[in-house]
């Protein structure tokens, strides 16, 4: 059986959380002594390192390998610390987890079986999120939509889809092939535009990794930002590869969210301030200033209205009609929320077009 080495970076974790992930790998299906360890932190995160370290004595022995590397200190992104760590790896397939995973027995099992049996250069995961709020139930099922539908129309469709660097496997020669992990603010969505144009076969692998939800708005806000950020950065790469134009046009889909979901929220809130201006008007007749820009007049007044009748109806309907007869039937209240969820959404691809961040922006989640 192949070996396989298992990539957990870990930036600013408690030892409650490094701990919980290896009890997880030790659940694991797959042989142990065909599993490889490895830890990698960053040289100036002295309590991670003092935990990674705790972690491994525990561990050491149980598995083929056990491992705590610590970077350089060059770059403080994930990417590059995944990077440092890669060629230390023994394994045929490198697996990525996140220090807050929480995997499935069989996953890793799975993830062989789909690689070497059934052909793949690469499976993903689902993410199934855990929340305790309203804006994680939001998340929650948001995440679901993507995994559960728009992922596998996009991978049917384009023969590729986004990568998450986390709940990842890919051959370790597909990696190497592309130079290692993309040292790109999302280096997930970058290695999927890369291994598509090199025709890798992607696969969604029939399994899922628990995962806690942004502790904050403030957090969950920063996450979308960055997520946007990253796929409108990726775009400009996406339109320079060679693959087929059906490919590219559905594989674009999500690498233009953030200007789709950046109109939404303009024309979301042109309509808000219509309909207030209106009802606020001294007479009927009452028009405000921005109100006679030739923009809003021929091309944003009928978006929002698109939006507000047609659109944000639709979006609800869908979601609706993806959760029934499924364990997230239950979520039909939060299904009607979504077109608010989709305005706080707006809000963060709005914002990508004028900040970003090239350090390890670590997302904080609940505890």
């Amino acid at each position: 059986m192949p070996l396989v080495s298992v990539l957990i970076p870990l930036y600013q974790e408690p030892y409650r959380i490094i701990h919980s992930l290896a009890s997880r790998l030790l659940d694991q299906t797959y042989p142990h002594h065909r599993l490889e360890i490895v830890f990698v932190t960053e040289p100036d995160d002295a309590s991670t390192n003092r935990y990674a370290g705790w972690v491994v004595e525990e561990i050491r022995g149980k598995f083929a390998d056990v491992k705590h590397i610590v970077t350089d200190g060059g770059k403080k992104m994930k990417p590059y610390a995944l990077n440092y760590a890669l060629p230390q790896c023994s394994g045929d397939i490198v697996g990525v987890y996140d220090a807050e995973c929480e995997p499935e027995p069989s996953q890793i099992e799975r993830a062989v079986s789909a690689i070497f049996e059934q052909g793949y250069d690469l499976v993903q995961a689902r993410t199934e999120v855990v929340s305790q709020n309203l804006l994680g139930e939001l998340y929650k099922l948001d995440v679901y939509m993507w995994h559960e539908v728009f992922l596998p129309v996009i991978n049917q469709k384009a023969n590729s889809f986004p990568l998450g660097t986390k709940n990842l496997f890919i051959k370790k020669d597909c990696l190497e092939e592309i130079d290692g992990f993309p040292l790109h603010l999302t280096e997930d969505a970058m290695m999927s535009i890369l291994l598509a144009s090199r025709r890798k076969k992607f696969g969604l692998l029939d399994s899922s990794s628990r995962e806690i939800s942004a502790k904050t708005l403030r957090t969950h806000f920063k996450q979308r930002r960055r997520w946007f950020r990253g796929y409108l950065s990726c775009l400009w790469e996406l339109l320079k590869i060679n693959i087929p134009l059906k490919s590219k046009f559905w594989l674009a889909v999500p690498y233009i969210s953030p200007i789709l979901c950046s109109m939404t929220f303009i024309g979301f809130l042109s309509l808000i301030l219509y309909f207030l201006t209106w009802s606020l008007a001294p007479d009927m007749v009452y028009k405000a200033p921005w109100m006679l820009n030739i923009v809003y007049g021929k091309y944003l007044f009928y978006w929002s209205l698109f939006l507000g009748f047609i659109g944000l109806p639709l979006s609800v309907v869908s979601y609706l009609y993806s959760i029934a007869d499924t364990p997230m039937e239950k979520k039909i209240i939060h299904a009607h929320l979504i077109p608010f969820y989709w305005a706080f959404v707006g809000v963060s691809a709005l914002a990508c077009f004028f900040k970003t961040t090239k350090t390890w922006d670590k997302t904080k989640r609940e505890v």
